[in-house]
């Protein structure tokens, strides 16, 4: 009984064999097998270097995974609070496109808003963008921003920091305006804003890795191309 069990067993411990050591070192192998039907050999040293190459294009070690990349697009509504020498009421819109990773997420922004003080009859309108890179990671972007009190009026660029965490995003940014009028005064230089984003729409789509030039579709050494 252990005879025949080593007779069954030796053709495949042969095989395996044969394969870890044509997978070591492809290049200096070379086998050959015989069509039953045209009796024609067939050289397979180029279907296992084709085979090789195949599977390196898919291999996590060069970065081409098969996982890929989750990526979403969003866009939607929010709603604010200003604070600094004079209190803003804020609304506006954003627009987000995030790489959801487990590693490296990252996020990016574009949006406008509207604010609108209401002791001193003051507005403020803004268009920007913030970059975000980590999970738990600071927001870094800039506005550019135009404050009236409709008799005389500002125009100015403002560098944000903040931190966003569940739709809240907390920042704090210094305007520095360039031109407009000096008297005018009941504006903010320094100040702190909460802001909550409301999403309308999300889509999500799944990017594969290996999307690019070195494409290759993945095929066995014994099949057609």
């Amino acid at each position: 009984m252990r005879l025949l069990l080593a007779f069954l067993f030796l053709p495949v411990l042969y095989v395996q064999a044969q394969y870890t050591s044509l997978s070591d070192h492809p290049v200096h192998y070379s086998l050959a097998y015989t069509d039953t039907s045209s009796g024609s050999s067939i050289d397979t040293s180029q279907l296992l270097s084709d085979y090789n190459y195949s599977y390196s294009t898919f291999s996590p070690k060069d970065g081409n995974s098969l996982l890929g990349k989750l990526r979403q697009r969003n866009y939607g509504a929010q709603l604010g609070f200003q604070r600094g020498a004079y209190n803003f009421l804020e609304m506006g819109f954003e627009h987000h496109w995030r790489t959801i990773s487990l590693f490296k997420p990252r996020m990016f922004s574009v949006g406008g808003s509207f604010g609108y003080n209401f002791w001193d009859n003051t507005a403020e309108y803004k268009v920007g963008v913030w970059y975000k890179a980590g999970r738990i990671a600071l927001t870094y972007g800039a506005n550019l921003v135009y404050a009236t009190n409709f008799k005389q009026g500002k125009l100015g660029v403002a560098p944000v920091v903040g931190f966003r965490l569940l739709g809240f995003h907390l920042t704090t940014g210094y305007n520095a305006f360039f031109n407009g009028d000096e008297e005018f005064k009941e504006y903010n230089q320094f100040y702190v804003s909460l802001r909550y984003f409301f999403p309308i729409d999300n889509t999500f789509k799944w990017k594969k890795k290996n999307k690019g030039k070195d494409k290759k579709e993945f095929r066995w050494p014994w099949q057609k191309k």
